[in-house]
């Protein structure tokens, strides 16, 4: 795995990856959950230090931190579920919205094989032109601003987002992601919620990072989601996701 302009992954110390992930502005919670991961690993015996300097970054990076703080085993719990991919079954739509880039979206989109995506602009980030390339590959692209949403939701059979960061009672994505699942629920559009399970996370109070005055991340209330489509199942509420969630995890003792 390349970061670009960097130096392969593999050669880099934990400062370096550290570095790396502040610098990085296109890329989502998935890379640098494994680079956290990564970094994390390579500290040794400077773990506190390491992580202390990891803090704030991402919610995704501070949840992980607290879980390795408070016991190392974490990192190999967080390690046994990376690669898993998104169960995404079938879905018949015509048309589909999404906002940002997700490479769980993605997957799922190339499963399903929807006519047409409506991107949104998903202003103030700068990954659209990285966003469009990946969505052309599976369908036609249509890029709409982000004041546009309602328009493309009407002319959407289903809303579908990534995450970032899933707590007991929100997602939290790509700023927009809020007013876009709402204008879903008032067309009548079902909001489909695509993430695997790392991504789940038990903080009740959330960091979320400023860039420009403007939180990149906003949280959408788990109760307004229609469908959660993960690498554990697909789930209709909130309450079942984390029960399935709570039981993988107690499966896998990674206490030290």
């Amino acid at each position: 795995m390349e970061s670009r302009n960097t130096l392969p992954v593999a050669s880099m110390g934990p400062e370096e990856l550290v570095a790396m992930m502040r610098g990085e502005r296109v890329r989502g919670a998935s890379w640098f959950f494994n680079i956290a991961v990564e970094a994390l690993r390579r500290a040794g015996d400077r773990l506190a230090e390491v992580a202390a300097m990891m803090r704030g970054i991402m919610p995704i990076v501070d949840c992980l931190v607290d879980r390795v703080l408070e016991n190392r085993g974490a990192l190999d719990l967080a390690s046994s579920l990376l690669g898993r991919e998104v169960e995404c079954g079938l879905f018949d739509a015509d048309s589909v919205t999404t906002i940002s880039l997700s490479s769980a979206v993605r997957r799922c989109l190339s499963t399903w094989r929807p006519a047409r995506i409506y991107l949104l602009e998903s202003r103030p980030g700068v990954e659209l032109d990285e966003a469009r390339r990946a969505y052309s590959e599976i369908s036609e692209v249509v890029v709409v601003p982000d004041a546009a949403m309602s328009i493309a939701v009407r002319r959407s059979s289903a809303v579908v987002v990534g995450a970032d960061l899933v707590t007991p009672t929100y997602l939290y994505n790509k700023i927009g992601s809020l007013p876009l699942s709402l204008t879903a629920r008032h067309f009548g559009r079902p909001v489909i919620a695509v993430f695997e399970a790392f991504k789940i996370c038990d903080k009740v109070h959330v960091d979320i990072p400023v860039r420009g005055g403007i939180e990149i991340l906003e949280g959408v209330p788990l109760g307004i989601i229609t469908r959660l489509i993960t690498d554990i199942g697909t789930y209709e509420d909130a309450a079942s996701l984390m029960k399935a969630y709570r039981k993988l995890v107690h499966t896998q003792d990674f206490s030290r």
